[in-house]
């Protein structure tokens, strides 16, 4: 039988070249991914900066800087001061270098906020349009997402046009290239599919089984669904860096609830992790709008507050601060709700509540320490403590939230966090 030995061992010497080379790639892709961290991190710094930080030799510094400055995400600011030598070239991460475009959906219109690397927003604006499942709907929605990006498009032209005059050069039109637009992400108040590309439950807008490719085939960007009550909660470990494990419930026209452990919020396998609006909470009680009775929604939803007190949100608090009867007894009834939701929710995960949405934002330090003080006598554990506060409450938050669901993607993916 001829030898095999000859044959094997070349192949075993390609899979060994292979593998050899994958791990040279995964580990330039490494030091690429520290420097850019350290940039993206401190805002700028030198090549002699970075190596203090960063395991890497200067020429490979050197290639990386040259790298990133051709992907537009960093760019050379100038030079320090020398103490001998040539002076140093400083570099500086470019916020803007990527941006992307989160939506909220409602009923009547649309809430757009576009929003930079750092997180920051770039701008925002509410659009009118009811929403309906057509091509109608979906023409226009579209349009007018391509329009919000033009104009701020047009605007960084403006700026970048000024600064050029400022600077007595030349003032010429710089174009907006699309790849700078990681995404659309749509902020939707119904249950998603793990793949973001459905909706699996939209009982407020009646819009179950709706796909996103409506709007993928309109737009020329990546597109995807968010629950909005985790691109809201997306902002509490952005903006508040402190926030380590926590449980969210936002209170707005309906409720909303997240989960965030070890810093990030956790949807779960079936994206439905720590939603607790349709909990049962009174076996029989009012009507939902999911069809069953007694769900946490029924009772801590802003009608529920407002009841039969005639009144908008600002009004009610006014009153109730002014000690009205009506309004006090309804929010008697509200903290009472809502601190068995609370209760609940902390028997399967004990851990910080944080409360956002515009009935929390009204709760003065008052009506905090009352609704504490009703947990903690739910508590069947004497020992306990419960520790609520207000979200970061960022203007738009669902809506910032969303955008920054393909920031944190794109941020981590080139910084290897």
């Amino acid at each position: 039988m001829p030898s095999q030995t000859g044959p094997m061992t070349a192949s075993a010497s390609a899979v060994a070249s292979t593998a050899a080379a994958s791990k040279s790639e995964t580990t330039k892709l490494a030091k690429r991914q520290m420097i850019l961290d350290y940039l993206y991190t401190h805002k700028k710094g030198s090549r002699q900066d970075i190596a203090l930080a960063v395991p890497c030799s200067l020429p490979i510094i050197a290639q990386n800087l040259a790298v990133l400055e051709d992907e537009g995400l960093i760019q050379r600011t100038g030079f320090l001061t020398s103490t001998g030598g040539r002076k140093p070239q400083n570099y500086a991460f470019i916020p803007e270098a990527r941006i992307a475009v989160g939506v909220s959906v409602f009923s009547d219109g649309m809430d757009l906020c576009a929003a930079d690397l750092d997180g920051r927003r770039l701008a925002f604006t509410h659009v009118r349009l009811a929403y309906e499942n057509s091509a109608r709907f979906y023409d226009a929605a579209c349009n007018k997402i391509e329009d919000f990006i033009n104009a701020l498009a047009g605007r960084e032209r403006e700026a970048l046009a000024e600064q050029a005059q400022t600077d007595g050069g030349d003032v010429a039109a710089v174009p907006f290239d699309a790849h700078r637009v990681l995404g659309v992400a749509f902020s939707v108040q119904g249950r998603v599919s793990p793949d973001g590309e459905q909706i699996t439950f939209g009982g407020i807008l009646g819009n179950t089984g709706l796909s996103v490719a409506p709007f993928a085939a309109r737009l020329p960007y990546p597109c995807q669904f968010i629950h909005d009550s985790y691109s809201a909660a997306s902002t509490e470990v952005w903006f508040d860096p402190t926030v380590s494990d926590a449980y969210c419930l936002y209170l707005n026209e309906h409720v909303g609830s997240a989960v965030i452990v070890d810093g990030r919020v956790r949807q779960g396998t079936d994206l439905r992790s720590g939603n607790c609006e349709h909990m049962r909470l009174v076996p029989g009680g009012r009507a939902c709008y999911c069809g069953q009775r007694g769900c946490v929604d029924a009772y801590c939803s802003r009608e529920a507050l407002l009841g039969e007190s005639g009144t908008d949100l600002d009004e009610f608090f006014d009153r109730l601060h002014a000690g009205d009867e009506t309004c006090v007894r309804l929010f008697n009834d509200y903290l009472d709700a809502l601190a068995q939701t609370i209760t609940n929710m902390r028997m399967v995960f004990s851990v910080d509540v944080i409360l956002g949405g515009e009935i929390a934002r009204r709760f003065s330090e008052a009506d905090m320490r009352r609704l504490a003080e009703r947990v903690r006598a739910l508590d069947p554990f004497p020992e306990s403590t419960v520790q609520l506060r207000k979200s970061v409450d960022e203007a738009e938050q669902s809506t910032l939230g969303a955008a920054l669901h393909y920031i944190r993607r794109f941020v981590d993916a080139n910084t290897g966090r």
